[in-house]
C-alpha cells in the first residue's frame, strides 16, 4: 500500500507560521512517503489561475494510484485538492488522512470544517482533548493523537548549566495585541524576554519586558545561545488577561497544540502553560514544565524554586526536545494510522 503526502508548503518567512507544514514534509520524506507538491498561489478568477488549477488537477490525477494512503495538511490552502480527492476517493479506494494543524470550528468559525471533516475516516489530531471534540461530532472517525508537534531545527542544543539565579520567562511568537494582548494590558509580575514579530512598541509597557528580536525558526542558534546558564521557562499564554487565557485564542488553548511549546522544548527549555490548556497534561506527564491558573502565581513559584529543582525540569525538557527535533511524534502517529488502516 503506497503512502503519499500532498504538500502545500508555503515560502519561508521570519516566523514559524508555516514551519509546521514544512516539518511535516521533511518528516514524511524521511519515512519514504512520496511527496506530491502542489501550487497554491493562484486565483481561479484569472486566466493564469484557471490554467494552474487545471494543471494541478491533471498532474495530481496522474500521480495517484488505487489504494493509496494519502496524507494532507489540514486545512489545506488549495481547496480544489481536498474536493478532488473526495470526488475520486471511492473510485480509487483512497485512504485520505488529514494531519490537523488548525480547526477553525474550535475558534467559533463556521464553514470549512463542517463541509469537509465528515468525509474523513482517519485523522491525526493534536491531543486527547481535540480528539474528544472531533469524536463527539464525527463518531465514526478513527483518530490517532499526535501528542505534541515536532519541531525540526539545525542546531543541537546542549547546555552547560550552572546558574543559581531566580527563574524568569521568555515569550516567543506573534507579539501583536490581537494574539498576545496580555503583554499590553498588564505588567507581567516577573522578568520576561520577548522574541518575535508584530510588537507595537508604542503601545506596550516594557517595564518588566525586554524585547530581544527575531530569529530563524529553522536555525534558532541566536535564541539558544542567549539562554546558556540561565534559569528560564518558555511561556505559553494567549488572550488579554494574566489571570486566565481568554478570548478566541485563549479558549483555543483548551484544544490545540501551540507550536511555540514545541519550539521551547526543541531548545531544551522547560515551559509554563495555563492549567486548562490541552497540553497541560503532556507537560505534567513528562515533568518538562509547570502548569498555572494565573501568571500572578509566578513570583511565589519562582521564589521557592532552587536551581536543583529547575535543573530537573530542564533535563526533562531536553529529553522531550531530542524527540521533537528528530520528528518522533509525527513518525509514531503515521505508523499508528497505517496500522489502523491495515487492520480494517
Amino acid at each position: 500500500m503506497r503512502k503519499i503526502l500532498i504538500s502545500d508548503v508555503q515560502s519561508k518567512i521570519e516566523h514559524a507560521g508555516f514551519k509546521a507544514k514544512r516539518d511535516v514534509r521533511e518528516i514524511c520524506s524521511s519515512l519514504d512517503i512520496q511527496i506530491i507538491d502542489i501550487h497554491t498561489h493562484y486565483s481561479i478568477k484569472t486566466i493564469d489561475g484557471i490554467y494552474k488549477f487545471i494543471l494541478n488537477t491533471i498532474q495530481l490525477a496522474q500521480k495517484l494510484n488505487k489504494n493509496d494512503i494519502v496524507f494532507i495538511n489540514y486545512p489545506i490552502y488549495s481547496r480544489f485538492v481536498i474536493e478532488f480527492l473526495f470526488l475520486i476517493q471511492k473510485k480509487y479506494n483512497l485512504k485520505i488522512v488529514p494531519i490537523i494543524h488548525d480547526l477553525d470550528s474550535l475558534r467559533g468559525h463556521v464553514g470549512i470544517d463542517e463541509k469537509y471533516l465528515s468525509n474523513f475516516k482517519y485523522m491525526i489530531s493534536h491531543n486527547k482533548k481535540m480528539s474528544e471534540y472531533l469524536i463527539r461530532k464525527y463518531p465514526d472517525i478513527k483518530i490517532v493523537n499526535l501528542e505534541v508537534f515536532d519541531y525540526l531545527v539545525r542546531n543541537n542544543p546542549s547546555y552547560t548549566f550552572e546558574s543559581t539565579d531566580h527563574p524568569y520567562l521568555v515569550f516567543a511568537g506573534n507579539l501583536s495585541q490581537e494574539k498576545s494582548g496580555f503583554l499590553y494590558h498588564y505588567k507581567l509580575p516577573v522578568k520576561s524576554d520577548l522574541w518575535g514579530i508584530n510588537l507595537d512598541v508604542e503601545k506596550i509597557n516594557l517595564n518588566s519586558l525586554t524585547y530581544i528580536g527575531k530569529f530563524d525558526p529553522d536555525n534558532p542558534e541566536k535564541f539558544f545561545s542567549h539562554y546558556q546558564n540561565k534559569n528560564v521557562f518558555g511561556l505559553i499564554w494567549d488572550g488579554t488577561d494574566i489571570d486566565s487565557c481568554n478570548g478566541e485564542y485563549g479558549e483555543y488553548l483548551k484544544y490545540n497544540n501551540p507550536h511555540k511549546t514545541s519550539f521551547y522544548l526543541s531548545q531544551g527549555l522547560p515551559v509554563i502553560i495555563w492549567k486548562q490548556a490541552a497540553l497541560a497534561d503532556f507537560v505534567v506527564e513528562n515533568k518538562c514544565g509547570l502548569i498555572v491558573d494565573s501568571l500572578s502565581e509566578l513570583p511565589d513559584v519562582f521564589n521557592h524554586m532552587d536551581s536543583d529543582i529547575y535543573k530537573i525540569y530542564r533535563q526533562n525538557a531536553e529529553i522531550i526536545g531530542e524527540k521533537i527535533r528528530r520528528g518522533y511524534f509525527l513518525s509514531k502517529s503515521i505508523k499508528a494510522i497505517e496500522k489502523l488502516i491495515c487492520n480494517q
